[in-house]
């Protein structure tokens, strides 16, 4: 009653013209929106920049493409299927949908994806995460990228971005560098237990590449996120059996064309067969009964079945079609005779028509990546007796596609054009000998034209903005400077070659979207400034090395000196060596190119070699006089870095030739302690058998026992039996136990605890326990176990102050910190006494006090030095 009277009493002293004068609540409230939607609005600015560089991948238009070819209505029989249903409604569940190729597996994704879309509640709120792999995206689709799609599209869910998301780019971006998928999949854990549900749906795994091992990484760690997150994996695939043998476990539903479904989208596109609409009745029909019998239930063969009606003008030329549909043979062999079919009404054309086809189907097929088409329309507006582009010349593309009698489809929002489906280029992959044998010198003409344009006649561009609006107004350049050298490789071409060879204006500014490692990829900045600057001028022998092309290479090389270097020191031998051209290779050490040429590391071309695990580029190398155990900078080998990239038949090739496994690195890294580190098994095998002394310890007093701890339970039990010293601590204070659980291999830990003298409660220069470290890096189930160990011991755990702050990433392929063994790919501190690569100590254990192993030494941020 106070508060009320005295509101009162303060109302009846404010005039009414004051009153009057005020903002009304609504205009405030409308104020407040439109001010929250303006910084929501420059927050999803912000999102969308850090989505974007996790990874370019966007399947968003693809995945818009698809649900627009889909006839409404089709799929519903998976969406009622019991075994979708009890995916759908059960936790942590597979569901593994294989078929024939053809059945219409990529549209059904679509379909799932989108009815988990509109079934769900929240789903705007709900983590759906889709993969379409593509045969054709290799470059594009490597484990790192897929993770990180996965990782961009869960970040995407909600109001605010994921903070371990921020973390990572705030980690990232300033350094210019990428994530690891150590780092990227940390992230991704970390964020996927915030939502109650979450669903990844993966299309045409079986178009996934496997260099790299990519598929069976990229599956491994989709079920380990299921086994920690209980997510739901939908996945389609052909029938292939080490696929299978991976869901042996797992619900399975085959996909295949229901006749419901194939009588669906031949009634919906009846309408496009002009002699239909005036025929009888029972023709529709026929067509639907002969289609659904023809296809066998692949989808594919509808489709390309009703586009060979469409060229049919009477009933009788339809009915005739229709007796000529195969419809018992294997599904090869139908595509195939659908194919030549089509091929066959391709020919029938007129002259111009004919030649316009085949254009586009040799560059589609040919291409060493998806084409937009833009890029098409360019390549096919060049004249190659003009110096210029003229627009006017470019065809539009809906003729480029009306030619092609349905084999070749754009999609409309990434705007790529490609064949219809993977069998289309499997087809013509096999006969492009016959319909285009001249693709690849056709090819390697426009490509060459293209760059040799007068536009490009002033050289590189001095500024990055130059470069940009360089390649936003040449639409074929970046495909021309990236792949005109690989289809030249396989083309008889040399006059091509070296008529562009010979203009040097133009080959920089080739070289310069080439080699240009900060250049805009598919529209995505890194946000180097001044990155255009970052390429490599010099001969054009570099070139045709670069892409080996060896007839070029033999003419330049009487005329340049063979042993002229790049800005970072490489010849051309080198670069010939890491990409394992060897009649390059062989020409240019006849023509006395140096074996031993070193660059600025310290590297020679046998060192590119074995780490790329060039295997008859490097026996060439020693038959010529290279030295088996040169030495970098630091100190690394050639048999140092075959073992770091696990090259098995390369250490082989160079302990024959007298390679030394005892000869150390700079700090003491022997090729075993590195082939441990990274549970290379086979290759350690290989290097016990050599003479190598057992106590022999790197410069962090390391001995081979910490590098097997870091490689897992089977790298360490291969030396198990022998001599080590459980308690040992290393030049920082870690033990074995201690590394064990930094990486969270368990079982490994249980083993050394089973060991009577270890001690669980050392701990290191930092403060840091193994108690504080299995709590650093979340892992609840170590944490338990060294307490239950240290109360069956009688031994004190003792609780440290040191802040556990984010947890580290242990075990990737990439570079790590010699203090502590956490991944390293963005800014460290070296040592600027000792070869730069000699140390890296991570910004974590500097602010903790790491020093070189000489103390007097100063250390300094390798981003200063950048």
């Amino acid at each position: 009653m106070a508060a009320a009277a005295y509101t009162k009493q303060l109302l009846n002293r404010i005039p009414p013209t004051k009153v009057a004068d005020q903002r009304k609540l609504s205009e405030l409230l409308t104020d407040v929106s439109t001010t929250y939607k303006n910084v929501m609005y420059n927050k999803s600015v912000l999102d969308r920049k850090e989505d974007r560089e996790l990874t370019p991948l966007d399947y968003g238009p693809q995945h818009s493409d698809y649900l627009r070819r889909r006839q409404s209505g089709t799929g519903q029989w998976l969406l009622d299927s019991e075994e979708y249903q009890t995916w759908l409604g059960t936790r942590q569940r597979t569901l593994f949908c294989p078929g024939m190729p053809g059945a219409g597996k990529t549209i059904l994704a679509s379909t799932v994806i989108n009815d988990l879309e509109q079934r769900l509640p929240d789903s705007n709120t709900l983590p759906i995460a889709y993969i379409y792999c593509n045969y054709k995206r290799k470059d594009e689709q490597k484990i790192e990228d897929l993770v990180a799609s996965l990782l961009k599209q869960f970040a995407q869910v909600g109001s605010f971005l994921p903070v371990a998301v921020k973390q990572l780019y705030d980690q990232h971006v300033h350094r210019r560098t990428r994530p690891t998928l150590d780092e990227i999949s940390k992230a991704l854990r970390s964020i996927i237990p915030k939502h109650s549900r979450v669903f990844v749906v993966v299309d045409a795994l079986d178009e996934c590449q496997t260099l790299d091992d990519c598929r069976a990484r990229f599956l491994s760690t989709l079920f380990d996120l299921q086994a920690q997150s209980k997510i739901n994996i939908f996945v389609t695939s052909r029938e292939i059996p080490v696929i299978n043998e991976k869901f042996k476990d797992s619900p399975r539903l085959e996909v295949r064309a229901s006749d419901i479904d194939i009588r669906r989208y031949v009634e919906g596109h009846m309408s496009e067969l002009e002699a239909v609409q005036t025929a009888k009745d029972n023709l529709k029909d026929d067509i639907i009964s002969k289609v659904i019998e023809a296809v066998q239930g692949m989808f594919l063969l509808a489709q390309l079945y009703l586009e060979s009606l469409k060229d049919k003008d009477t009933e009788r030329a339809i009915r005739k079609a229709l007796k000529g549909m195969v419809s018992k043979a294997p599904s090869d062999t139908l595509y195939n005779t659908a194919y030549e079919d089509a091929m066959q009404r391709i020919e029938s054309q007129l002259p111009g028509q004919v030649r316009r086809a085949k254009q586009v189907l040799a560059w589609i097929t040919c291409a060493k990546r998806q084409l937009h088409k833009l890029e098409l329309q360019h390549a096919l507006g060049v004249e190659l007796d003009e110096s210029t582009l003229d627009p006017e010349n470019c065809p539009h593309i809906k003729h480029l596609v009306s030619v092609c009698a349905g084999l070749v489809t754009v999609d409309e929002q990434s705007g790529i054009i490609r064949l219809v489906h993977c069998t289309t280029h499997d087809y013509f992959d096999s006969t492009k000998a016959r319909w285009f044998p001249d693709a690849e010198r056709e090819i390697t003409a426009i490509c060459t034209k293209y760059l040799s344009f007068d536009s490009f006649a002033t050289g590189h561009c001095e500024t990055d903005k130059e470069v940009e609006k360089r390649l936003a107004e040449h639409h074929l350049y970046n495909y021309a400077a990236h792949n005109w050298g690989l289809h030249a490789r396989t083309a008889n071409a040399d006059d091509l070659v070296m008529s562009f060879l010979s203009k040097s204006e133009q080959v920089d500014a080739a070289c310069q979207v080439l080699l240009a490692r900060w250049i805009l990829l598919k529209g995505v900045s890194y946000e180097y400034e001044g990155y255009c600057r970052r390429f490599q001028r010099g001969p054009a022998l570099r070139l045709a090395a670069h892409f080996g092309l060896g007839r070029a290479v033999q003419i330049l090389a009487d005329g340049d000196s063979v042993n002229v270097k790049n800005s970072t020191g490489k010849s051309s031998l080198h670069l010939a060596s890491a990409a394992g051209y060897f009649e390059v290779a062989k020409l240019l050490v006849e023509k006395d190119e140096d074996v031993e040429a070193v660059d600025h590391d310290g590297w020679t071309p046998l060192h590119m070699a074995s780490s790329n695990g060039r295997l008859e580029v490097a026996k060439l190398l020693i038959q010529s006089g290279a030295d088996t155990n040169a030495a970098t900078n630091g100190r690394l080998t050639p048999l140092c870095v075959a073992s770091y990239s696990g090259h098995l038949e390369a250490v082989k090739l160079l302990l024959q030739h007298g390679a030394d496994s005892t000869r150390p690195a700079q700090t003491g890294l022997l090729p075993l302690h590195t082939s441990l580190r990274h549970g290379r098994i086979d290759i350690v095998r290989l290097l016990l058998n050599e003479d190598t002394e057992s106590c022999l310890e790197d410069s962090f007093r390391r001995s081979r026992h910490f590098y097997a701890v870091c490689g897992g339970l089977e790298a360490f039990n291969l030396l198990h039996c022998r001599e080590m010293h459980i308690n040992k601590r290393d030049h920082y204070g870690c033990t074995l136990l201690s590394v064990a659980v930094r990486f969270g291999h368990e079982e490994l830990m249980s083993q050394l605890l089973a060991i009577p003298d270890i001690d669980c409660t050392l701990m290191d220069n930092f403060g840091q326990s193994t108690l504080w470290w299995a709590r650093k890096q979340g892992y609840i189930g170590i944490a338990e176990r060294l307490l239950e160990h240290a109360r069956e011991r009688s031994q004190d755990l003792a609780e440290t102050e040191v802040e556990l702050g984010q947890s580290a990433s242990f075990g990737g392929r990439s570079g790590f910190c010699d203090v502590c063994f956490a991944n390293v790919s963005g800014s460290w501190y070296y040592c600027t006494d000792c070869y730069v690569g000699a140390l890296c100590i991570c910004l974590e254990c500097r602010e903790l006090g790491a020093h070189c192993l000489v103390e007097t030494h100063i250390l300094c941020s390798y981003e200063d030095r950048r």
